[in-house]
């Protein structure tokens, strides 16, 4: 399967991104052959080593992984997506992931402007250029648990106070690697139509590995925490 997005392909004053889910590769083939940006999940013979070599590297989630998805006590996981970019029109506006993200440039040009946020270890994205209302409450949600002064919209308005310093642009060439971190604000324009991989990993947190942990020792207890909860009648 593949996604198909149609972000200021046709009017310049709409930045926002229309993702399309396509029912098998024909049609977003033809979606791509028309001018459309598709994405897709890279093949699990890629996707798996990719993702192991790089946690094992990085150290990320202890380095463990456990590519069927299925293990409860795996602390590192990730994934990788595949984006063909036909067209010098496609631009991915500002946002930030909750994933430590490595992109490789196979072929074509890209061109990301990065700017440092204010939310460290995010929990979830901040995703202004494909607004929807539950992903909007959600994410603010998540944003102010560390900054409560935080506001949904772009680093670029001087009315939120969701980023720092300025922002950097890097070219990426075929054969460059970039890694940016998670919470740091991106947007992305397509130089030269080409091909990109972009390599997401996970990890579980400190409060997910004690609050398990505690929930383990607790329900040892058989005549207290174990027991099941009852309303109390007045």
């Amino acid at each position: 399967n593949g996604n198909c997005d149609n972000n200021n392909g046709g009017c310049k004053s709409d930045r926002r991104i229309r993702s399309l889910e396509m029912p098998d590769p024909q049609h977003a083939l033809a979606l791509y052959r028309a001018g459309h940006a598709t994405y897709c999940r890279a093949p699990p013979v890629v996707e798996q080593n990719l993702v192991a070599g790089l946690l094992r590297g990085t150290r990320y989630g202890c380095g463990q992984y456990d590519p069927s998805g299925t293990s409860s006590v795996a602390l590192g996981r990730g994934e990788v997506e595949v984006f063909l970019n036909p067209s010098t029109e496609h631009v991915t506006d500002w946002h930030y992931d909750f994933q430590e993200n490595f992109t490789i440039q196979l072929s074509g040009k890209k061109r990301w402007t990065l700017r440092q946020g204010t939310v460290n270890y995010p929990t979830r994205a901040c995703t202004p250029h494909y607004q929807s209302p539950e992903s909007v409450e959600s994410q603010l949600k998540a944003a102010h648990l560390s900054t409560p002064e935080f506001r949904f919209g772009a680093p670029t308005d001087p009315r939120n106070s969701n980023a720092l310093g300025n922002s950097k642009q890097i070219d990426m060439n075929p054969g460059d690697v970039l890694y940016f971190p998670a919470g740091m604000w991106h947007k992305v324009e397509t130089l030269e139509a080409g091909v990109s991989l972009n390599v997401s990993l996970m990890a579980a947190n400190y409060a997910t590995a004690v609050c398990q942990a505690l929930q383990h020792f607790l329900l040892q207890d058989e005549e207290g925490w174990r027991e099941t909860l009852v309303e109390i009648g007045r």
